[in-house]
């Protein structure tokens, strides 16, 4: 009696194949995943650098309905909060060195992502409150 029955199955060539295409998907979907927390991170840092221009702005606003129009003298820190005095919830104060804002001066802030800090300047007779230096100051825009 003959076995009629054939074996199905992978040729070597068809499995080689198989895994040299896992193999460049593979490493063109890591790199993008490994990027998206800092992505993240730095959309985050911008919209709170809106928020503060576009509470600013309010204030101004404010202040010109209320007959005396003017820039608020500063930014309203109060220490742990930075911003509160432009923003409803302020943003926390990071600490020297660390992710995230940081208040080094009167009008003066850093802003720190990884190894790359942008330095703002809140300047109260214009309102502006712009990167003034730092590698982070493109990527701000």
């Amino acid at each position: 009696m003959k076995n009629t029955m054939k074996k199905a199955a992978f040729t070597m060539i068809e499995l080689v194949f198989v895994i040299v295409i896992l193999g460049i998907l593979a490493g063109v979907a890591l790199p993008k995943l490994f990027f998206t927390r800092d992505d993240a991170s730095l959309a985050n840092a911008r919209a709170q650098m809106i928020a503060v221009q576009s509470g600013i702005s309010l204030a101004y606003n404010d202040s010109l309905l209320s007959g005396n129009p003017g820039y608020p003298a500063n930014l309203g820190d109060n220490g742990a909060s930075l911003f509160v005095g432009v923003t409803n919830l302020g943003v926390r104060d990071a600490g020297v060195g660390k992710n995230g804002w940081h208040k080094t001066g009167a009008n003066t802030y850093t802003l720190t992502l990884g190894r790359e800090t942008a330095n703002f300047t809140y300047d109260p007779t214009n309102g502006a409150f712009n990167c003034t230096s730092g590698s982070l100051c493109d990527k701000m825009q």
